[in-house]
């Protein structure tokens, strides 16, 4: 249907879990499209990850090029496949030494107890997730904290 409009892919999936099966497209009319995967944690992952950025952009809002960091204060669950990133909600603990992330269970309905009690999420690429990892995070309240190292 999108080749008939004439849309212009721009993100056809993505390996990271959950959320792998999001899509964002533009229209020949300039307005953009993205869909997002049935399951519950996984379109919230894509909300999170493409439609936020986007919608960012599109304000103008300027592009914050630091990276914040973390260190996981315990093991989290692996990601679907073994090439996946996963997408792990975390509660923060901020203090003048370090920033750290504790890993959220996917429980409650539709998985989303911990996606709904988050603060942030851990963006842990393959082969990590164990306990002292650092990992990148995507703070959803905007805090300012020390970086871990």
């Amino acid at each position: 249907m999108l080749r008939d409009l004439g849309a212009r892919w721009l993100v056809d999936g993505v390996s990271v879990t959950p959320g792998a099966q999001m899509l964002l497209a533009r229209l020949p009319d300039g307005r953009f499209l993205i869909g997002l995967p049935g399951d519950p944690a996984a379109a919230l992952a894509g909300l999170i990850t493409l439609a936020s950025p986007l919608i960012r952009a599109l304000r103008g809002d300027p592009v914050d090029g630091r990276r914040r960091s973390a260190v996981l204060m315990d093991d989290t669950v692996p990601a679907d496949y073994a090439d996946d990133t996963a997408l792990v909600p975390v509660r923060l603990e901020i203090s003048s030494a370090a920033t750290q992330a504790r890993p959220l269970l996917a429980t409650g309905p539709a998985g989303l107890e911990g996606w709904a009690g988050a603060d942030a999420i851990a963006v842990v690429p393959p082969g990590a997730g164990f306990r002292g990892d650092v990992v990148e995070i995507l703070d959803l309240l905007g805090r300012e904290g020390p970086q871990a190292t």
